[in-house]
């Protein structure tokens, strides 16, 4: 039943992309204070379980009972740079303007990428679910 849920949701957000219609008269939301960036920021990375398992999945293969600790922070500090640089450039770039124009005038098209993507997922787990 819960795959089935999930198939049907995917679906269902599928479909609202594909439907996605073009407003230019769209306003882009205020922008936020740096402090409350950065509180939004850190409680999406704490907060969100797949980070957590992601990691445990990646170190699990190459960290050891026999681990040093000194490789051990190595590993976790290696994370916390590409994790942190990923998030920077992510906010630097939905800080520019021309790169918000731009994603604002091509949205709706990322909507209807998008939607396909997610219905061929639905599809997919549906597949899966009847073998």
């Amino acid at each position: 039943a819960l795959q089935w849920s999930g198939a049907l949701y995917l679906a269902w957000l599928g479909v609202k992309g594909l439907r996605a219609r073009a407003n230019p008269e769209a306003e882009l939301p205020d922008v936020p204070t740096t402090a409350s960036a950065a509180r939004d920021g850190f409680l999406v990375v704490f907060l969100n379980p797949k980070v957590a398992v992601f990691f445990i999945a990646l170190f699990s293969q190459v960290v050891g009972a026999d681990t040093s600790v000194l490789a051990k922070l190595g590993y976790a500090a290696t994370a916390m740079v590409i994790d942190g640089g990923w998030y920077l450039v992510v906010a630097w770039l939905f800080s520019t303007p021309a790169w918000l124009e731009r994603l604002k005038r091509h949205s709706v098209w990322f909507e209807r990428v998008f939607g396909v993507i997610l219905v061929a997922l639905a599809g997919r787990l549906v597949v899966s679910i009847l073998k």
